[in-house]
């Protein structure tokens, strides 16, 4: 059966690097690939959406990891994973 399917659904391969940000899973990892071809192929309008996706998946895991850190018990380690989001926004941005 899994001969089936991958005949039908080819795996794709993703390289991960010890150089990407924390944020970039593979699945942000694809959808960025996604929103690059639509950027490349046409109309602006067609890559918002990927990109407000992309954003909102983001967004998400940031918010995630820091619910992970108790800031009344130790505010050292709330701030450190604050400026590590606020320095890969800024990695971003540029």
């Amino acid at each position: 059966m899994k001969d089936l399917l991958d005949c039908f659904y080819p795996k794709r391969i993703i390289t991960d690097t010890t150089t990407n940000p924390r944020f970039v899973t593979p699945a942000v990892k694809v959808m960025l690939k996604r929103k690059n071809h639509l950027m490349r192929a046409g109309p602006v309008e067609e890559v918002n959406a990927p990109a407000r996706l992309i954003q909102t998946v983001i967004t998400r895991r940031d918010t995630a990891w820091l619910r992970k850190v108790n800031a009344r018990k130790c505010t050292k380690a709330a701030w450190t994973k604050v400026r590590d989001i606020i320095e890969s926004g800024r990695k971003r941005k540029s």
